[in-house]
């Protein structure tokens, strides 16, 4: 969560308003109405006997529903009370009545620009939009001053209590903005899982335990998967290899490297915010290997390959799903990033020249467990 932490700084310290005063001197619009005990009862000005200190900051806010978490930039509207001040004497029903105006004033200019943060502002055209409400809450808050006489007016600060009031009413508080996913995703999954093998090719090797990797191209529902995994298997029974111009006797025991590499097509028959099934088909390259040290030291790599078809079949379990509508800091994207425990169940069809002229065929059944991370970039609504 440090990224978006670091891009919330990057992208929204310019609407921080009096930034070096320590937010616990903050009180928030939202906390009720203003009172003396806002202020300082202390004349920080001489000459001045009231001060109202207020402005506009810009924070993160995250909340969660179910298992999905969303991150937004979300402005509030607050009084600094270490910087407001009032005299005994200048504690009177009008002039709170006064700085209460004022302070919804801000809170209506508040919501204007939290309605431009929700769709998605960049970081140039949000610094535009909270200059520009400061400064018609500056022009505004100033026009007030000159005619309620600072809130002595009974009769002006009537009609801008009940214009501001008309106007908060009209500018409802802005929900949290909804999106949807763009056509285009990427992912990446990491984990572990076993390969069987099945026909004769078990006669002469053990399952192998393999590290798998892969990377996840989509548009809308249908996935172009690239998979990794390397493992070791165990060898069952002598084997005379012919490899090239080179022979070799792997002897039973010893163990090879098994390696899998594929390229398949999947489609969501399935997709909730809980839960993915992704059945998919395609071509994949298994490998037995083992490396040979010849007389001058030279190493070879002795392989029996085959490149077949292979189906299978993904199940995603959604455990996280984390929504930022902070525009990131170099493409000035939102995106959307869904974590989930992937199990991949899969058969690839394998035929081996061990025992020439009799072709070692069969099947490799795999089950691998893996962590999946899969992005969206979204669109605000």
């Amino acid at each position: 969560m440090k990224r978006y932490f670091l891009l919330l700084c990057a992208c929204f310290a310019f609407c921080v308003y009096a930034s070096g005063r320590h937010p616990a001197s903050y009180r928030y619009w939202d906390g009720g109405a203003l009172t003396w005990k806002d202020f300082q009862d202390t004349i920080q000005w001489k000459g001045i006997p009231s001060k109202f200190k207020a402005g506009i900051q810009v924070d993160i806010e995250k909340t969660k529903h179910n298992n999905q978490k969303t991150i937004r930039p979300i402005a509030k509207a607050f009084v600094d009370r270490a910087q407001s001040f009032v005299s005994d004497e200048a504690q009177n029903e009008n002039s709170l009545r006064y700085y209460q105006a004022q302070f919804d004033l801000l809170e209506l200019y508040r919501r204007r620009l939290q309605a431009e943060l929700n769709t998605g502002l960049s970081e140039f055209e949000a610094d535009n939009q909270y200059k520009y409400y400061m400064e018609l809450f500056h022009e505004q808050e100033k026009k007030m001053a000159e005619e309620t006489l600072h809130g002595a007016n009974e009769q002006k600060l009537q009609e801008w209590e009940f214009y501001v009031g008309k106007e908060l009413a009209e500018t409802p508080i802005p929900d949290i903005p909804t999106f949807i996913p763009r056509s285009f995703g990427y992912g990446l999954n990491i984990g572990g899982g076993i390969s069987i093998p099945a026909g004769n090719i078990s006669d002469f090797f053990t399952p192998a335990w393999q590290f798998n990797i892969g990377l996840d191209l989509a548009y809308k529902r249908l996935h172009l998967f690239g998979d990794i995994g390397v493992g070791t298997s165990g060898i069952k029974q002598d084997i005379h290899v012919q490899y090239k111009d080179v022979s070799d006797n792997w002897r039973k025991g010893l163990h090879t490297t098994y390696s899998t590499m594929g390229v398949t097509v999947g489609y969501d028959i399935i997709s909730t915010r809980y839960f993915a099934l992704t059945p998919f088909a395609g071509g994949a390259r298994t490998c037995y290997s083992r490396v040979l040290e010849t007389e001058n030291r030279k190493s070879t790599n002795i392989t029996k390959s085959d490149f077949n078809w292979t189906i299978g079949l993904n199940f995603d379990y959604r455990f996280s799903s984390i929504v930022s509508m902070v525009p990131s800091f170099f493409l000035g994207h939102r995106e959307m990033f869904t974590s989930s425990l992937r199990t991949r169940i899969y058969l690839t069809r394998g035929e081996y020249n061990l025992l020439a002229p009799v072709e070692t065929q069969g099947y490799q059944i795999g089950v691998s467990i893996m962590y999946s991370g899969f992005g969206n970039m979204i669109k605000i609504r």
